[in-house]
């Protein structure tokens, strides 16, 4: 949901179905590590900035969820590196979804 960035006016949060293609490139970023953080929030000792939190939520085969958080400031040292890669692969993958999505709403479709 949002761009990610300080300036962010975008509250919609847009649920859609793609190509599994997306999903593979994404999964392949999920490591063990980031499996075993379910259910948990992480907030950073010296919150610097603006406050920011980064939601993550997944969905499992048999249809249960989980996910987790982490509390930080827009000049914070942020996540993990695993988590930050994880993010930008998932930004890099389903951009071009997301924008064409935005359009055909825009555009009523």
């Amino acid at each position: 949901m949002g761009t990610g960035t300080l300036e962010n006016t975008e509250q919609e949060l847009f649920i859609g179905k793609g190509d599994p293609a997306i999903f593979k490139a994404v999964r392949g970023n999920f490591t063990e590590a980031m499996r075993q953080l379910s259910g948990q929030t992480f907030e950073t000792t010296e919150l610097r900035g603006t406050p920011c939190k980064l939601t993550i939520t997944y969905q499992f085969k048999d249809g249960t969820s989980s996910g987790f958080a982490f509390l930080y400031g827009s000049e914070s040292a942020g996540m993990p590196e695993d988590i930050a890669e994880f993010v930008r692969a998932a930004v890099r993958e389903t951009h071009p979804w997301y924008a064409k999505f935005k359009q055909d709403v825009a555009g009523g479709h």
